[in-house]
């Protein structure tokens, strides 16, 4: 048994009280005469759910009322009162009745005995307006503390600022209830969502106060009056926005009579008055809405589990607006998540309450949206549902161009700003206006389909032809690839309308998203887009051609092997001139395509074709990326001299045209084929400089990964693990490459040297997977060779067995040294080799003394 609470022994001295009967008494004695409800008592002093059905409250009530009343079958001290709650009335608390009645005297003296009104102000209504919490709180702390440091200190007039769902009210009850719990002075809340006028104004607060005025009384008068009588004091103003320049002229009136009266404000809009501190709601973080949904989760499904990945889908897709995850919440009640998710990609406005007691505004997502809406100028919401049309935002310059309000809707957007149904980012080149996913769908059902069409029309329009004039300069300028990033998503809606209606010149503009595709990582959807194109009417045959190229583009770019169905679209060519752009760019597509399956020489004989049709028809950067071509088949060769000599020839040709984007990816590669580390570090700087100039995040991830593998080769082993990691992140982000694999590979390898066989299986399987036979077979071999190292030492001799009989079969032709570097790895598992002679054969070579040493360490167990 724990020491008595010092306020019970003072009340009720030699009594003793249980663990949960001083943890009950306790409470109510913090809720300062107010009435504490069964489901407020239940969560913060037993913590269960507020809905909990149990009579613990009850049961234990009866137990105190034995222990403390004189007559417990007419409690006098534990009180309760039917719909209301319970209340401590303690022993010495009797001079709250005579607090009230000098109160009463007080508003007398300042109102006038003889006027036609009632004063009822008792201490147990003070709080009693509160909001009650339902539901366990989450979030929003450092807006709590800031919005009560506020209070207490400078801001006199407080305004909570935030768009639908965000959370206003419920903070504003928070911060109340703090401001009580701190014994600041009183709080009233008075709920303004139903008053229009200014009569309907001064009867609300009028009636939160308890000032009844009788005949033709002036209210406000009154209310002034008992205001500056119970000051200091916290009066809080919920949704305030249709009644913004009511409360601009009313607040200072009342503080002029109560210097020490604090005012906190909820609103949309921004009451843009003298002496207002404003306290920006924005929607919560992932990780609070994460949270917050987690817990409402619980609520409804005790005991629920749910995939954190989807949990994160939906939050965002929420774009973490506390009502709306609370209401997606409830839904997981007789809606999987997976399911739930994918309705929300179209359908969030659908989002409702079926609580009994959800109010109004707050029963669904789209009541909340339709109260703001209807505060809106008819121009006002002309403008959202345009704007509706754009994805990821819209810049001064494209919402001008692309809506009827034209150079007007700058100041448009300014005033849905202040009135928080649009929100503004800072970017690169100014600041991006977008709204939340729901307002964005709200206003787009409720826009005539004739301006949403013709606005999708005009968007469509503008942005495919900025982005041709983009790509156009995308290997040029800087300035080029910066618009196709910031408005990928914009570009994307624009194909889909395009491709829904079916326009023919969708194929040009598919074919322009394809540079930041590649250089920024492939949407996995991407596909899928290029298919649809094909499927459009009428498309000519080159515009069929180019998406097919394109497909194939995809396909040596992803992060798998070659597959015999990606032959296929390869096949689905059609016929294309001998010796035009598009045949070279066929000739390139397919030579990668044969680099992939491992068909070097025939890929290397397709790029040196290329060349020389690119060269004849003065295409200058087609031939610089042909030389490119060329010389990752002769890397893979290993021939790297010659390999070299073409990575040099497409630095001069892009250089002196000035695609200086070519030039960054040969000259990373020109510094993956230098063995100087002075000159290979000048290559990979330089190659460096032009790739952050382009945010080309493709090349700067394959610059890491030669500086990760040289690393290795020089023994600096930490350095080369850091680097492996930070790129194993990466390549999500920048795009499945089959340099990953590559990667993977020389990671296992990695794993070796440093003794961690199970990350080394790990590693070297993931590369394998990836790589398939590519690279002349050389990497894979060498690959299925480290890898039958790690199983013997992680204890799957079997497996490794079964991994040497592979290389086996991939061991032909490969020269002397791979052979011999095989042996050196099958000689661990016993039966398979003469370890010692092996070893005496390769210490032989200078070239596999470093291999000696790993796998030296290996046989030993380092």
């Amino acid at each position: 048994m724990s020491a008595i609470d010092p306020r019970l022994a003072e009340a009720f001295p030699g009594v003793a009280f249980t663990r949960v009967e001083q943890a009950l008494l306790g409470y109510l004695f913090g809720t300062r005469h107010r009435y504490a409800n069964k489901g407020e008592l239940l969560r913060e002093v037993w913590g269960y759910s507020p809905k909990t059905r149990t009579r613990t409250v009850e049961s234990t009530v009866q137990r105190v009322r034995a222990k403390i009343e004189p007559n417990p079958s007419k409690p006098a001290v534990l009180l309760n009162v039917r719909g209301q709650g319970y209340q401590l009335n303690p022993p010495g608390a009797q001079g709250v009745s005579e607090e009230i009645e000098a109160l009463r005297k007080r508003l007398a003296a300042l109102i006038g005995e003889g006027q036609t009104i009632v004063a009822v102000l008792t201490a147990e209504e003070l709080g009693a307006s509160l909001p009650v919490e339902r539901d366990a709180w989450v979030g929003r702390e450092p807006a709590l503390a800031e919005a009560l440091q506020l209070l207490c200190g400078t801001a006199q007039w407080l305004t909570l600022l935030g768009g639908p769902g965000v959370g206003k009210t419920r903070l504003a009850g928070r911060i109340a209830r703090a401001w009580l719990n701190e014994e600041r002075g009183d709080a009233w809340f008075c709920d303004l969502s139903e008053a229009r006028t200014v009569d309907a104004f001064w009867s609300q607060l009028a009636r939160v106060l308890g000032v009844v005025a009788v005949g033709q009384s002036d209210v406000s008068a009154l209310v002034v009056r008992a205001l500056a009588a119970r000051s200091p004091g916290l009066l809080v103003l919920d949704n305030v926005e249709q009644l913004a320049d009511v409360v601009a002229r009313a607040v200072p009136r009342l503080q002029s009579a109560s210097a020490e009266l604090r005012v906190l404000a909820t609103s949309r809009e921004r009451l843009r008055v003298g002496g207002e501190h404003v306290l920006a709601l924005d929607p919560l973080v992932e990780a609070e809405g994460q949270a917050l949904f987690l817990a409402r989760a619980e609520a409804v499904r005790p005991g629920i589990e749910l995939d954190a990945d989807t949990v994160n889908r939906v939050v965002r897709r929420l774009d973490g607006v506390p009502l709306a995850l609370e209401l997606a919440a409830a839904r997981l009640r007789f809606t999987p998540l997976e399911q739930l998710a994918e309705r929300l990609d179209e359908h969030i406005g659908e989002l409702a309450s079926d609580r009994r007691d959800a109010i109004g505004r707050q029963s669904s997502l789209a009541q909340a949206i339709a109260w703001s809406w209807e505060l809106l100028s008819a121009d006002e919401q002309q403008l959202l549902g345009e704007l509706s049309g754009f994805r990821g935002g819209a810049t001064l310059e494209s919402m001008a161009a692309i809506c009827t309000a034209g150079e007007e809707s700058q100041l448009l957007a300014g005033a849905l700003l202040d009135k928080s149904m649009l929100r503004a980012v800072p970017g690169p080149t100014g600041l991006r206006f977008s709204s939340l996913e729901s307002v964005r769908q709200f206003a787009r059902e409720h826009t005539q389909a004739d301006v949403r069409s013709s606005a999708s029309a005009r968007h469509a329009a503008w942005f495919a032809l900025r982005a041709e004039a983009a790509a156009a300069a995308y290997d040029f300028s800087p300035e080029g690839g910066r618009f196709l990033r910031d408005e990928l998503d914009n570009v994307l809606a624009a194909l889909e309308h395009m491709t829904w209606l079916g326009v023919p010149q969708a194929a040009a503009l598919a074919n322009h998203l394809w540079p930041v595709q590649l250089s920024h990582g492939l949407p996995s959807d991407y596909l899928q887009r290029l298919d649809q194109v094909l499927a459009i009417p009428d498309l000519s045959s080159d515009d069929q051609a180019l998406m097919q190229l394109r497909k194939i583009d995809v396909l040596t770019s992803l992060d798998r092997p070659f597959r015999s169905d990606d032959q296929d679209v390869v096949e689905a060519l059609p016929e294309l001139p001998e010796g035009s752009i598009l045949d070279v760019q066929h000739i390139k597509a397919k030579a990668l395509m044969l680099q992939r399956e491992g068909r070097l020489a025939e890929g290397l004989e397709l790029s040196l074709r290329g060349i020389r049709l690119a060269a004849q028809g003065g295409w200058v950067v087609r031939e610089a990326k042909m030389e490119v071509a060329a010389g990752v088949a002769l890397h893979y060769l290993l021939r790297v001299d010659e390999a070299l000599e073409h990575y040099r020839r497409a630095v001069d040709l892009a250089t002196g045209l000035g695609a200086l984007r070519v030039a960054a990816v040969a000259w990373g590669n020109v510094g993956a084929c230098l063995d100087d580390p002075d000159a290979r570090e000048e290559a990979l700087q330089k190659a460096e400089e032009l790739a952050l100039r382009f945010d080309d995040l493709a090349v700067l991830h394959s610059i890491k990964s030669v500086r990760a593998s040289r690393c290795l080769e020089a023994g600096q082993l930490e350095e080369a693990d850091t680097l492996y990691e930070e790129l194993f992140d990466e390549v999500r982000r920048v795009g499945g490459r089959a340099v990953a694999g590559t990667q993977r590979v020389n990671a296992g390898l990695l794993s070796l040297m440093l003794g961690r066989w199970d990350e080394g299986v790990s590693r070297l399987s993931g590369g394998l997977a990836r790589i398939g036979r590519q690279s002349s077979g050389v990497l894979w071999t060498l690959g299925l060779a480290y890898l039958g190292v790690a199983q013997v030492r992680s204890g799957d001799e079997e497996g490794a067995r079964q991994t040497f009989e592979r290389v086996g079969l991939a061991d032909e032709g490969l020269g002397p040294q791979v052979g011999l570097a095989v042996r050196l790895c099958r000689a661990h598992v016993p039966g398979l080799e003469d370890l010692d002679a092996v070893l005496d054969a390769a210490r032989q070579d200078p070239a596999l003394a470093g291999l000696v040493q790993i796998l030296e360490g290996a046989t030993s167990g380092a």
